[in-house]
């Protein structure tokens, strides 16, 4: 048909796959199509291409120094034969480190994708804190390896995942709360052991990695009867091969104290409920 080879004759962008760039196709870029402009769409184009292209797994493209996820796409007809596929773009601003707590941890590298944050709102707590958290949208494209309950390390800062869904136009996007320094921290464990011999308590303090969030982004009842977080109460995630705490045990992080209150199984993790004191 006349009007493919057309459409075919403007495709002078050459677009790569972000992961495997001597992968590359050509294609057209377009403004997004929305009468209101915004935070969200400024950041959004159009990709027009032959409907032979097929896109790239991990749907992201880096073309003329930019790169750009790829969401969802909508076919032009001409009489009953598609012409072209349009697809929505998203702008990646950054490679992102996705981390479970364990690899956070232990400093592993985690799940690399590029990724981009949207600012959705300040959240603060009033019962407890007047502190203000910012809660982000953090969008991948469709398909990359995320989990409700893991950390993103992106813009310098840690990010805890909310929640996970997809968006309309056809991106993952993970609701975060960003979480304030310090994450990775050092934590000493004073542990009493008693000496039967003489009717005492001795105290080894050691020191392990460990990750410490606010409780309001990351907190667990696993019974009824469990201990309820209160304002300045704390959590920290160590491996489980590293320590075993233990309700009562002291901790100090920096120049706050705190006692285990309560212990909680994260899988490779304990999660400790910190109490300060």
């Amino acid at each position: 048909m006349r009007l493919i080879a057309a459409a075919r004759r403007f495709d002078r962008l050459t677009f790569a796959d972000a992961y495997v760039p001597a992968t590359t196709f050509l294609g057209q870029m377009d403004v997004f199509d929305d009468s209101r402009r915004d935070g969200l769409t400024v950041d959004r184009r159009i990709l027009s291409v032959d409907p032979a292209v097929t896109m790239p797994a991990r749907k992201t493209l880096l073309v003329d120094g930019g790169t750009w996820l790829v969401g969802d796409s909508e076919r032009d007809y001409f009489g009953t034969e598609a012409i072209r596929h349009k697809h929505v773009l998203h702008r990646a601003s950054e490679i992102v480190a996705v981390k479970t707590f364990a690899e956070a941890i232990a400093a592993a590298a985690g799940y690399s994708a590029w990724a981009s944050r949207i600012w959705i709102k300040g959240s603060k707590e009033i019962e407890i804190s007047s502190d203000v958290t910012s809660v982000y949208g953090v969008y991948f494209a469709e398909g990359e390896t995320l989990a409700e309950g893991t950390l993103i390390f992106m813009s310098g800062r840690w990010h805890l995942i909310q929640l996970l869904y997809s968006s309309t136009a056809g991106f993952q996007v993970a609701l975060s709360d960003e979480l304030p320094e310090p994450v990775r921290v050092s934590a000493t464990f004073s542990k009493r052991v008693y000496v039967p011999s003489n009717d005492t308590y001795t105290t080894t303090p050691t020191a392990y990695s460990g990750v410490l969030v606010r409780w309001q982004s990351y907190f667990r009842y696993p019974q009824r009867g469990a201990d309820v977080f209160k304002a300045g109460d704390r959590v920290l995630m160590v491996l489980k091969t590293d320590v075993t705490p233990v309700a009562g045990d002291k901790v100090s992080i920096g120049t706050a104290n705190y006692v285990i209150k309560a212990i909680l199984d994260e899988g490779l993790c304990w999660g400790t409920h910190l109490v300060n004191v």
